[in-house]
């Protein structure tokens, strides 16, 4: 697969790495602060993989599993992390997926592999528990595969009937294939629209026989894995990758870390062949049907790709609900309808933020742009002196002062559960008309590939 010298390199295609910034080499530089990758680990490899210049050919190869998939315009996580909770508490270690790829209507977690398969024996559930020392660490730890497990099964995505089964029979599946499915099963599911995709991406050293033999054989384990969690409803690809320099690579950049992410944004470090790349699915499952299949608006499309933000994207099983008729519609005081109607009671923009605190608190365009930008930046002091204006005006506002919120001290409970929506909300905010170009580009896109 070409890498195009770098030009598409620093163009804003929705890239992170921590905290949101949207630039590919703004999440490079996030990952060669790790210092943990050597050009040995598949890391490498996947970041230069999914650089800009690929992500049409990309989206070619997997939009035969993965209908729809447009990885231009998803947004994509280097090393995403999924809490495990079990009885609403959070425990145990974040799982850390290589790549998560969040759409409108599917969740793709990203795996990859490179020399792991070859010099390692994945650690199957059996080894992890055995290395608990002590009786208390064996109940954090069965806990924990609980936990994952709970969100596999709230997916829909497995037919193990209970954790008796599932500790009988599944302790030979390897432990981190576990978490990779539980990450992309969390918050999906055909119920919620949106479908999860488990994706293995393994790089072989294309003139190696041996590394290629060793990849096969892996490639038998995932199957055998998925057959043991019983996986269903739910999207399994194995990708497999040939590259055609892996050792000169070694031999050249074998002593470098994170240093190899900087040397990335400059040259190619790997070539892979694209001509021999493969796409197995292992497992497939009908699209959930979502907002694809429905009566569906370009507003919809636009208000989804708004959602997929950190912070928000947990706003997007609701918002296909209500959209789909499925979950009422309910506002937190009737003035903010018309502000929010077009995105069924769910604050999604920038715009509607501003919209609302001119209708409710009479904020002028000035103010509420100030109050966009204090929010989004967390710029205290100005947010404290907003805040204080936010709720005088709503008081003063004869219009508010309604029903329930005619007295003042109820009016000021509701001020202040507003308030708190919106500062959870502005910092990952999305400008309207940008959430709307770039699903005018994704359409045109897919016109021209499917005309």
């Amino acid at each position: 697969m070409k890498n195009e010298a770098m030009k598409m390199m620093d163009e804003d295609r929705w890239y992170y790495f921590g905290f949101p910034q949207g630039r590919y080499t703004e999440a490079l530089a996030g990952l060669a602060c790790t210092k943990v990758n050597t050009c040995h680990t598949s890391s490498i490899p996947l970041a230069e993989f999914w650089q800009p210049a690929n992500l049409g050919r990309i989206g070619e190869m997997l939009g035969r599993a993965v209908p729809g998939f447009c990885p231009e315009s998803d947004l994509k996580y280097f090393e995403f992390p999924t809490e495990a909770m079990w009885k609403g508490e959070k425990i145990g270690n974040p799982s850390m997926t290589d790549l998560m790829i969040i759409g409108p209507n599917y969740k793709i977690a990203v795996e990859g592999k490179m020399t792991e398969y070859v010099r390692y024996r994945e650690k199957t559930i059996r080894d992890w528990l055995n290395e608990a020392e002590r009786a208390k660490d064996v109940t954090l730890r069965r806990h924990l595969l609980s936990a994952w497990l709970n969100y596999i099964h709230e997916a829909g995505c497995t037919g193990i009937a209970d954790y008796g089964e599932f500790f009988r029979d599944c302790k030979d599946v390897s432990y981190q294939f576990l978490h990779r499915t539980a990450s992309a099963c969390k918050k999906t599911g055909i119920e919620k629209g949106v479908m999860p995709v488990l994706v293995y991406q393994l790089f072989f050293d294309a003139n190696d026989r041996e590394h290629i033999a060793k990849m096969e054989e892996f490639k038998c384990e995932l199957r055998r894995w998925a057959a043991a969690l019983k996986l269903q409803n739910i999207k399994f690809v194995i990708l497999s990758v040939p590259v055609m320099n892996m050792g000169e690579v070694w031999e050249r950049f074998g002593s470098m870390r994170g240093e190899l992410f900087d040397l990335m944004q400059r040259e190619t470090i790997y070539k892979f062949d694209s001509d021999g790349i493969s796409v197995e699915t292992v497992l497939d499952a009908e699209m959930p049907e979502g907002v694809q299949n429905r009566d569906c608006r370009f507003s919809d499309l636009a208000a989804l790709y708004a959602l997929c933000r950190p912070g928000l994207i947990d706003f997007i099983p609701a918002f296909v609900r209500r959209k789909n008729g499925d979950e009422p519609i309910t506002y937190d005081h009737p003035l903010m309808e018309e502000v929010l109607g077009e995105t069924y009671g769910i604050l999604v923009y920038q715009e509607q933020l501003m919209a609302l605190a001119q209708k409710l608190a009479g904020f002028s365009r000035e103010e509420s742009d100030r109050l966009r930008r204090a929010m989004g930046k967390k710029v205290l002091p100005v947010m404290l002196e907003l805040k204080d204006k936010f709720v005088a005006g709503c008081l003063a506002n004869p219009s508010f002062r309604i029903g329930a919120w005619s007295d003042e001290a109820s009016g000021k409970l509701l001020c202040e559960k507003i308030w708190l929506n919106w500062m959870s909300f502005a910092p990952y905010a999305f400008s309207k008309s940008i959430a709307a170009s770039y699903v005018t580009g994704s359409i045109c896109r897919n016109l021209l590939l499917h005309p």
